[in-house]
């Protein structure tokens, strides 16, 4: 008799030794809410961490575009420049009189 008002409170029985999945199930039907509220709470981190990840892994790969933009932008850079020069000095080269 004890046993059944125990269950009928949501308690554990003692006829048997609780498992900690029966003992969890007791726990989460007693305080229901605080245990949605707690999912919900561990839900929202997980959710934030897994999105700032995802950002920083995104903003990473961004820096490393804009490194490898960078180094091609001033490699042409340098070609212009030497091209620029040639040209240059091909202008002023005085032709020599023909003889």
């Amino acid at each position: 008799s004890r046993d059944i008002q125990r269950y009928l409170a949501d308690e554990t029985v003692e006829a048997r030794p609780p498992s900690t999945a029966y003992r969890l199930k007791k726990f989460v039907h007693r305080n229901i809410v605080q245990v949605i509220a707690a999912s919900l709470v561990l839900f929202a981190l997980l959710a934030g961490i897994a999105g700032t990840t995802w950002q920083w892994i995104d903003a990473t790969n961004q820096r490393n575009k804009a490194k490898e933009a960078e180094a091609l932008a001033k490699q042409n850079e340098s070609k212009a420049d030497d091209e620029r020069k040639k040209r240059l000095t091909r202008r002023r080269k005085p032709k020599l009189p023909k003889e």
